[in-house]
């Protein structure tokens, strides 16, 4: 059996080393501390850049309602510019039927003038 004196001599062995427990308890959990901090800090910067993934994906909505848009107006220009051309070609026809109506309609009237020995008209 332990005499109070072997007791006292263990204990003043394993004294210094709890010591040194307490004191590495002490800085250990002054580092918890400091990463609890550090999580806080981590977990503010994921917010923030929550905000600004919410923040890009507004602006990416937008730029794809603009890029609709475009879409319908290049679609209604590639219309608007197809009935141009049909207008062009209308107008063409139309104009080529009066240049020869106005052709045949001055031989007639040059053949009329003849026909009758009239002098022709000056305008």
């Amino acid at each position: 059996m332990l005499t109070p004196q072997d007791l006292n001599a263990i204990k003043k062995l394993l004294q210094p080393i709890n010591d040194k427990l307490i004191e590495h308890d002490k800085k250990f959990d002054n580092i918890d501390k400091k990463f609890d901090n550090i999580d806080k800090k981590f977990d503010n910067i994921d917010k923030k850049f929550d905000n600004i993934d919410k923040k890009f994906d507004n602006i990416d909505k937008r730029f794809n309602n603009i890029d609709k848009k475009f879409n319908t107006i290049d679609s209604q220009l590639a219309k608007i510019n197809k009935q141009l051309k049909k207008n062009n070609r209308d107008h063409k026809i139309i104009i080529e039927f009066f240049e020869n109506n106005d052709r045949f309609t001055q031989k007639r009237l040059d053949r009329i003038e003849d026909h009758l020995h009239l002098p022709p008209l000056a305008f």
